[in-house]
Protein backbone atom coordinates (compact mmCIF):
# COMPACT_ATOMS: atom_id res chain seq x y z
CA UNK A 1 0.00 0.00 0.00
CA UNK A 2 1.25 3.09 -1.30
CA UNK A 3 0.36 5.07 2.13
CA UNK A 4 1.40 3.01 4.26
CA UNK A 5 4.71 3.30 2.65
CA UNK A 6 4.62 7.38 2.87
CA UNK A 7 3.92 6.83 6.26
CA UNK A 8 6.69 4.39 7.24
CA UNK A 9 9.18 6.61 5.35
CA UNK A 10 7.88 9.91 7.10
CA UNK A 11 8.27 8.17 10.16
CA UNK A 12 11.73 7.42 9.35
CA UNK A 13 12.23 11.21 8.76
CA UNK A 14 11.02 12.50 11.67
CA UNK A 15 12.95 10.07 13.65
CA UNK A 16 16.06 10.58 11.90
CA UNK A 17 15.22 14.40 12.30
CA UNK A 18 14.91 14.33 15.95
Amino acid sequence: MVFNFELKKILHIRNSNS
